[in-house]
């Protein structure tokens, strides 16, 4: 039995909608309303209605381009990645994380926090990064997070378990029931209980699982 480490960042999706849409000067009004439904029609079209439902705060607050990037990955990340936690979590420890935090010095600052985009938090260094992300360098509050994610990912290596008592803050191990998630944000470090229905995970779940 493996014991697992895994998570996810705020927005998934994020890197994924540059690639498709190119970069958004501003974002807010990179996608019309027309483009908007038919990007949602091309991946939900039997329940574009309840996704532009969930997600018309995220369009009316941050614009279309940002819904979009925040459905598809609740839909092809998140959710997928509770899924697997609460299942893998009845056979061997597992610890789950969620990465919000928006790198400053970064001059793709609208993808933030994106795919792989706590790796160079892991591996304390800026530098550290692939092409999509490269990060300039960290503010102080952003070195102090990345002493905690490499200690973290450290002791798990080591050890099987990310905990350092009195020195992390505790992580507590994933269930189903509980699905507690550790988040890591410059300030806090806070385990929640309520990581799935930030992202509908239970509408979505319906839609993959028999």
């Amino acid at each position: 039995k493996v014991p697992i480490l895994t998570g996810n960042q705020l927005c998934e999706r994020c890197r994924f909608m540059y690639s498709a849409y190119g970069k958004p000067p501003p974002w807010q009004k990179q996608l019309t309303d027309k483009q908007y439904k038919h990007a949602l029609a091309l991946h939900w079209e039997k329940n574009i209605t309840e996704v532009e439902r969930l997600y018309k705060d995220v369009q009316s607050q941050q614009g279309n381009y940002e819904a979009l990037a925040h459905a598809q990955s609740d839909w092809a990340y998140t959710c997928g990645a509770s899924r697997t936690a609460a299942a893998l979590a009845k056979w061997m420890p597992v610890w789950r994380y969620w990465f919000t935090h928006d790198t400053i010095h970064w001059p793709y600052h609208f993808m933030n926090a994106t795919h792989t985009g706590e790796v160079p938090y892991v591996f304390h260094s800026a530098r550290v990064a692939p092409f999509w992300l490269n990060y300039t360098w960290f503010t102080g509050a952003e070195e102090a997070l990345s002493v905690k994610l490499a200690l973290y990912w450290r002791q798990h290596a080591a050890q099987g378990n990310p905990n350092l008592d009195g020195i992390l803050p505790h992580w507590p191990p994933y269930n189903a029931t509980v699905q507690e998630v550790l988040v890591f944000q410059t300030g806090f470090d806070l385990p929640t209980t309520a990581f799935p229905d930030h992202h509908y995970c239970s509408f979505w779940n319906k839609l993959v699982t028999p």
